[in-house]
């Protein structure tokens, strides 16, 4: 811990600790290793590597598909105590700042997608107020409301989703 001008700054030894494996486990990476090749050869311009051989996209360390490293980095960022389990666009934007990899957003859209309160909140519906893809499942009808419109037992996770729907939403799941 530093004390400066009253405030307090912490250093994260889980970050630091994850930076450093991330480093070491580079050239067990097929991929990464064909990069470095490519960089030193100076046929990539986006990627570099600097005088300790860590491999970096746009500044950015590259971490290896190896030992679940990129899981590992998710669920420090998604369980840190000062996060507030934050949508997978956060997640994304807080962690490009300073890792990379291969397919990161839709890597970190898939590991949020699993976590619930990620989801509370969430506007379940498209542009056009549909019922998105990924919550189109057969449901329950629990009552029919006038000649168009139909109550279905939504389960737990859908809560915030009003269960009332048009019959011409419903048609376009079946």
């Amino acid at each position: 811990m530093d004390f400066t001008e009253g405030g307090v700054v912490v250093m994260n030894g889980a970050k630091t600790s994850l930076v450093s494996k991330v480093k070491e486990k580079q050239d067990q990476d097929l991929i990464l290793l064909e990069l470095k090749a490519t960089v030193h050869k100076q046929k990539v311009m986006a990627f570099e590597q600097e005088g300790d051989s860590v491999l970096r996209y746009q500044g950015r360390l590259c971490v290896p598909r190896v030992d679940e490293l990129q899981e590992r980095i998710m669920e420090i960022a998604h369980s840190s105590i000062y996060s507030i389990h934050s949508g997978s666009t956060k997640m994304y934007r807080n962690l490009r700042e300073i890792y990379w990899w291969n397919s990161m957003k839709k890597g970190i859209d898939e590991f949020v997608a699993k976590y619930l309160n990620c989801q509370q909140g969430v506007m379940r519906f498209d542009k056009k107020r549909k019922l998105s893809t990924p919550y189109i499942r057969p449901y329950r009808i629990s009552k029919r409301i006038g000649t168009v419109a139909y109550e279905l037992e939504l389960p737990l996770e859908l809560v915030a989703v009003h269960p009332v729907f048009h019959i011409s939403i419903l048609k376009k799941c079946i």
